[in-house]
């Protein structure tokens, strides 16, 4: 069985619903795309660079103008 309630798990659903909204705010195509492969897909930085084709650094770069603006975001939404 599992430990998680009811409301935990729509907590947790909730703040997962809040974490996509955020991504599709993303300004950045090319940005969503990054932080979707990393966090969703589970790709590592090499793997995403190899997709786009741009370095590692660029991809580094993007993904974390991402999350700054996926923080600023959420602490706005809640």
């Amino acid at each position: 069985g599992s430990d998680t309630s009811p409301g935990t798990k729509a907590q947790a659903n909730e703040e997962a619903e809040l974490v996509r909204r955020a991504i599709d705010a993303l300004p950045d195509e090319s940005v969503r795309d990054i932080v979707r492969m990393r966090f969703y897909d589970g790709l590592s930085l090499k793997a995403i660079a190899a997709r786009m084709g741009a370095s590692c650094d660029t991809v580094s770069d993007r993904l974390h103008a991402g999350l700054r603006f996926l923080e600023r975001v959420i602490r706005l939404i809640k």
